[in-house]
C-alpha cells in the first residue's frame, strides 16, 4: 500500500517523515491513494486505485479497482474489473468481469462476464447479467409490501377477535 500524505487513524505520521508503505490503517484521508496487495478499513481521496487488495469503504472522485474487493464505494467515476463490490453508488460506473451486489448509477457500462444483483441506473449499456433492475425492484417492493400488509391485517384481526 502506498499513499501520498496519508494519515492513519491509529497514529499520525509527521509531515517530515516519508509516507508509510506498510502497516495497518483503519482509515486514510489523502489526495491520491494506491493500494496494491493490501487491506484498508476506509479511505477518502480524490483518486483511489486498488489492485489485488481490499477496502471496507471508499469515497472518491475517481475510484479504480482491479482484482480487488470493496465493501462500499461512492464515487463520481468508478471502474471495477475482475473484482467484487458489495455496494456501489457512482455518477459514471464501468464494471467488467466483476460481481456487484448493489449498484446505483447515472450511467452504467458493463462488460462480459459481469453479474450485478440489483442495478438502479438511468442508462445501462453492455452485456451484464442483472438479477433485478429498477423496474423489477419496484414490482418486488410492491408485491412484498402487499403481502406484508395482508399479514399485518390478519394479525391485527386475530388479536381483536
Amino acid at each position: 500500500m502506498t499513499q501520498d500524505s496519508a494519515t492513519p487513524a491509529t497514529s499520525a505520521i509527521p509531515a517530515t517523515q516519508a509516507p508509510a508503505t506498510r502497516g495497518a490503517y483503519d482509515a486514510v484521508e489523502t489526495d491520491t491513494l494506491h493500494i496494491t496487495r493490501g487491506a484498508l478499513g476506509g479511505a477518502r481521496a480524490r483518486e483511489i486505485s486498488v489492485r489485488m487488495g481490499a477496502v471496507g469503504g471508499v469515497i472518491a472522485g475517481t475510484a479504480t479497482s482491479s482484482m480487488g474487493s470493496i465493501g462500499g464505494l461512492v464515487a463520481r467515476e468508478a471502474h471495477v474489473s475482475k473484482g467484487f463490490v458489495s455496494g456501489m453508488a457512482a455518477q459514471h460506473a464501468t464494471v467488467e468481469t466483476a460481481i456487484v451486489r448493489g449498484l446505483v448509477a447515472q450511467n452504467l457500462t458493463t462488460g462480459p462476464r459481469t453479474f450485478i444483483g440489483v442495478a438502479v441506473a438511468q442508462n445501462i449499456t453492455g452485456d451484464a447479467k442483472v438479477l433485478l433492475d429498477w423496474r423489477g425492484g419496484l414490482a418486488f417492493g410492491l408485491a412484498a409490501g402487499c403481502v406484508l400488509g395482508v399479514f399485518r391485517l390478519a394479525r391485527a384481526a386475530r388479536r381483536k377477535g
